[in-house]
């Protein structure tokens, strides 16, 4: 998912369909399900599954096929009429949804999250905390779960970041994301929902908004 967020970046993926190349590899569309979480028939979010080189709605039914050439082919009916030709038009797609969301009033997201910090040697992580971490418009929110009775000692019970401190975040798409208060980085890895790329996203639009 690395090399996929990068490539984003660069827009390889128009690079790679305008110059033909064709990239050799098996489960080409494996993971892209955390960055493309929604789906472009039905809308709905988090419903997307992959395997091999095929995504598909679990909702609607939407299937499509990632080539070698870095197309994305729909597989018929509705999913031929609006499959996106291309990851990052896809993805340029759900960044729009996102967009939009973010204006409308009493914008909120929330979802549990199982809390890593930094080991002792600073090579890995490990379990910090258990809780819920959630957006507005004005912060984002972890809050410790009062029942976890395996917390750290060093975990913080509550962890509160401006939006405009965030014009951009660590992230591995769909899976987590990483806040730092000055003395640990956390990972937040999302235990229910592949929710990182839409936090993320949202972060983004809302100081893209604000001209920050």
């Amino acid at each position: 998912m690395a090399k996929i967020d990068s490539a984003l970046a660069h827009n390889e993926h128009a690079w790679q369909a305008e110059n033909g190349v064709v990239f050799k590899g098996r489960r080409y569309a494996e993971g892209l399900e955390n960055l493309l979480y929604r789906c472009p028939v039905c809308g709905e979010e988090f419903a997307m599954h992959a395997a091999g080189n095929a995504i598909m709605c679990e909702k609607c039914g939407f299937a499509a096929a990632y080539t070698r050439t870095g197309k994305i082919v729909g597989c018929g009916g509705e999913s031929s009429r609006n499959c996106p030709a291309r990851i990052d038009e896809w993805y340029d797609g759900i960044r729009s949804c996102v967009a939009a969301e973010v204006k409308r009033p009493g914008f909120a997201l929330s979802e549990p999250v199982r809390v890593m910090t930094e080991n002792e040697k600073g090579n890995g992580y490990r379990y910090a905390a258990t809780g819920t971490l959630s957006l507005d418009r004005e912060k984002l929110v972890f809050r410790a779960a009062e029942d976890d009775e395996l917390k750290a000692e060093d975990a913080p019970d509550l962890l509160e970041t401006p939006v405009s401190a965030l014009p951009t975040v660590a992230s591995l798409p769909g899976v987590s994301l990483d806040l730092s208060d000055g003395k640990h980085t956390y990972r937040m890895v999302f235990t229910a929902r592949p929710a990182a790329t839409k936090f993320a996203l949202a972060l983004e639009e809302m100081n893209a908004e604000k001209g920050l």
